[in-house]
């Protein structure tokens, strides 16, 4: 990586500011890029929370990090708009290639602001847009559209890493098929000194209302042979839900507490040892599967079929446990009455005694150490 990026002399920009799980599902179809453009320049414009990881690929010549955080709360949101606009004016490229499906308005101001002839974006949708923006002539997601030279149009029904590839096939004017994408290269010592045989256990989904309840986790803990310790994760602001699960757990010698200690890059060194990783819909579970790790995800119905189950499948692939409803596909948007901080119904719903069963199913199938 160059420790001086001349942004005035930009050659091929990919613009990702998503989460980590989308960045995970999308890192498969990243890597045809050198093939699409070969011998050119590729820069990435990434979040910084998962920028990490993908400057450790060999897929990009540099990678240039944003931080999406700085656009929370509505005044800071557009205080960094203009702070932006004349940062962003300033940047010229050959071509800019936005392959984010749900984009932000903000994400699209950055790639309508850099000066570029040639600018291709995902039709995508507006799930990540602010509605009360996209209610503003001008500001909404449709006339974003109109800022890009290519749009590539998208079946909106498909699962992410058929969705990327679709992308990048039309890019490539060839077929790419779809994979889970391979994580193992990104592994290193992380010198925590963890046992030998344990189980990862996400209890936290960035959103309250998605996490499965702490006392179902403890259910499930409680059922574990003696020999199977078990390793907490989770980021720093998801220690008082970790917490409370340290308390109602009844092994406390076999659990260690790794909430908000480890960073992205420990936290795959920690789960590619792991036997199982047990958690909500999160980029816990993304990562499993590109470290070949077995994992059971409880999920909702919010984005149902569009991030998981997983297609293509393969035996690594998450077994997704879920409590069908007739309002899947609601963007989370729920719509029965709640608590600010209490479980979405299809999330709760989810059976104690499916998630054992298929605890209990992978661990029988565990090679014995």
């Amino acid at each position: 990586m160059s420790d001086k990026i001349d942004t005035r002399q930009l050659d091929i920009l990919l613009i990702r500011l998503d989460a980590i799980g989308d960045a995970i599902l999308w890192f498969d179809s990243a890597r045809h890029f050198r093939d699409i453009y070969p011998g050119r320049h590729i820069t990435l414009l990434a979040n910084v929370i998962w920028a990490p990881l993908a400057k450790e690929l060999d897929y990009f010549d540099d990678v240039i990090t944003v931080d999406t955080s700085v656009y929370s709360g509505r005044q800071k949101y557009f205080r960094h708009l203009l702070l932006d606009f004349f940062w962003y004016r300033k940047w010229r490229a050959s071509i800019v290639i936005h392959p984010t499906l749900s984009r932000t308005f903000f994400a699209d101001c950055i790639a309508r602001w850099i000066s570029s002839p040639i600018k291709i974006a995902a039709q995508g949708n507006n799930a990540n847009y602010r509605q009360r923006l996209n209610r503003i002539p001008g500001f909404g997601y449709s006339d974003s559209l109109k800022w890009y030279s290519e749009i590539i149009e998208i079946t909106p029904t498909r699962m992410e890493l058929t969705s990327n590839a679709a992308f990048v096939s039309r890019l490539a004017k060839r077929p790419i098929q779809p994979e889970i994408p391979n994580l193992k290269s990104l592994i290193f010592d992380n010198g925590l000194g963890l046992p030998s045989v344990y189980i990862v256990v996400v209890p936290g989904a960035g959103n309250r209302s998605r996490c499965w309840p702490i006392e179902h986790f403890e259910a499930v803990c409680s059922i574990l042979p003696g020999t199977i310790s078990i390793v907490v994760c989770g980021t720093a602001s998801e220690q008082p839900l970790t917490a409370h699960l340290m308390k109602r757990v009844t092994i406390p010698d076999r659990v260690i507490d790794l909430t908000g200690k480890t960073t992205l890059k420990e936290m795959l060194s920690v789960i590619a040892s792991a036997a199982l990783v047990i958690a909500n819909e999160s980029s816990a579970i993304h990562i499993a599967a590109g470290l070949q790790i077995p994992s059971i995800v409880i999920t909702g119905g919010g984005h149902f079929g569009r991030f998981l189950p997983y297609e293509p499948t393969n035996s690594y692939a998450p077994h997704v446990i879920h409590y069908p409803m007739d309002c899947f596909g609601c963007n989370w948007n729920c719509i029965f009455p709640h608590s600010q901080n209490s479980t979405w119904p299809c999330i709760s719903n989810v059976s104690v005694k499916r998630v054992i069963h298929q605890v209990n199913d992978i661990l029988a199938r565990m090679p014995h150490k």
